[in-house]
């Protein structure tokens, strides 16, 4: 390998996550701040499958969009917005008219058909769990890209996703509307005022609109489906790059009539069906790629304090060890309410991540126990009488948990070491630095 290629290769690969952005200046330190985000999301991008995720999501939605929208357009009929509500369908997605028409002409079709004859309940709760499979794939798929092992259970994936098929098409509608409203307005009072010279500045402006529009959509998604809790400020960042990049491609699809040409020769009438296709995938490819980097805002101070903590020596770790039940025996002494592991991380200054490592050593010892203060919350607290917790017995209990095998006559060395550590073990029992860790 060239020296430049290994320069290159060393700097990906160590330096920039070991370099000191405080002592870089402001520029800098941001320009690197955002090449970590921009590392980290490319390799978790692979790493999580997004790709593979893209395709599945572009299936189960190919599969339920008629459903989801007759249910849609039936929760937006309630409230007197169903034909606005397909008129702005139509002007948000102009290169997809056909297909668009042919989605409402179906959705249409089927919301009459669930709601006549004697199938009309079955018929309405099939279109109800078609619409929560599509938002329950959603919600998996943004799970694995924040780690998140468990869903929601199913009365609250019920209650959260409902509302969001209630509450969508009407927010939905009422931004866009007041979106044109006040572009409208602006554009009166600038072609007829004294900002008149200003006006094709604010025109241009004014066609920016649909940017916040598809910022606010990706935030609420990337903040209400993953079952876990997102930053609002995480949210955003992967919102605007994605929501940005979204009405490039569109407009540069638009503008340009990208493959238009191509699948019209092969295809004829039925074009419109590969190029929806085909727009579906790249949608979902980009809304995967936002998800990824609102996780890697979120989380790169966690990645770099864990990767700064597995060089840690075990000496240190002992000192977090014994800090960690210190602040949860003096919490415990004042009589306040158990600590949470957020709470113990802040304290002694460590990750969360790192923080629940502790804890689990912890709690197998027999030092510290687990308490449930509420749903997936738990608190810790003594697990024993912290006048006789000491420095000797925390540090004996933890490297004595798990299974000690034995050894037979024949294995006098092991037996002879074993021996002088159950020695020393006895000997820091009576030093008199072994004092109680409630008197640290």
């Amino acid at each position: 390998m060239s020296r430049p290629v290994t320069v290159v290769y060393k700097f990906f690969k160590k330096d920039l996550w070991t370099i000191d952005l405080k002592e870089q200046p402001k520029s800098k330190g941001f320009f690197l701040s955002q090449l970590r985000i921009l590392i980290y999301t490319a390799r978790d991008f692979i790493n999580n499958n997004c790709p593979l995720h893209a395709s599945a999501l572009t299936f189960y939605s190919l599969l339920s969009i008629v459903p989801v929208f007759a249910l849609i357009f039936g929760i937006s009929k309630g409230f007197g917005l169903q034909s606005s509500l397909k008129q702005k369908l139509l002007e948000e997605l102009p290169e997809h008219t056909e297909v668009v028409e042919w989605i409402v002409k179906f959705a249409d079709s089927l919301l009459e058909a669930s709601r006549s004859g004697v199938f009309t309940g079955i018929g309405i709760a099939v279109l109800l769990w078609t619409a929560l499979k599509v938002l329950n794939n959603i919600e998996e798929t943004l799970n694995t890209i924040w780690k998140i092992g468990r869903s929601r259970s199913f009365i609250r994936k019920f209650s959260d996703y409902l509302s969001i098929m209630v509450l969508g098409p009407v927010l939905f509608f009422i931004s866009s509307s007041i979106a044109v409203y006040i572009a409208s307005q602006v554009a009166d009072f600038t072609k007829n005022g004294i900002l008149n010279p200003l006006h094709p500045i604010i025109m241009f402006l004014l066609k920016l609109t649909p940017y916040p529009l598809i910022w606010l959509l990706f935030t609420l998604m990337y903040m209400i489906i993953p079952n876990t809790k997102v930053k609002l400020h995480s949210a955003l960042y992967g919102a605007i790059i994605a929501g940005t990049i979204y009405q490039l491609v569109q407009w540069i699809y638009i503008e340009f009539q990208v493959g238009v040409a191509r699948y019209d020769s092969i295809y004829g009438s039925f074009a419109a069906i590969p190029l929806f296709l085909i727009w579906l995938q790249l949608s979902w490819f980009i809304v995967l790629l936002g998800a990824e980097l609102s996780y890697a805002h979120q989380n790169i101070p966690l990645y770099l304090f864990e990767k700064k903590a597995a060089s840690y020596s075990d000496f240190y770790k002992k000192v977090l060890l014994l800090n960690i039940v210190y602040v949860i025996i003096k919490n415990f002494e004042k009589g306040e309410p158990a600590l949470s592991e957020k709470h113990i991380a802040d304290q002694v200054e460590i990750s969360e991540n790192m923080a629940k490592e502790f804890l689990t050593i912890l709690i197998k010892s027999n030092i510290i126990s687990k308490l449930i203060s509420g749903r997936r919350t738990f608190t810790y607290q003594p697990a024993k009488d912290i006048n006789k917790i000491t420095i000797a017995e925390v540090l004996g209990n933890i490297e004595k948990s798990g299974m000690i095998k034995t050894f037979d006559r024949s294995k006098a060395v092991p037996r002879k070491i074993m021996k002088i550590l159950e020695g020393f073990s006895k000997d820091i029992l009576k030093d008199p630095q072994n004092i109680l860790v409630k008197d640290l």
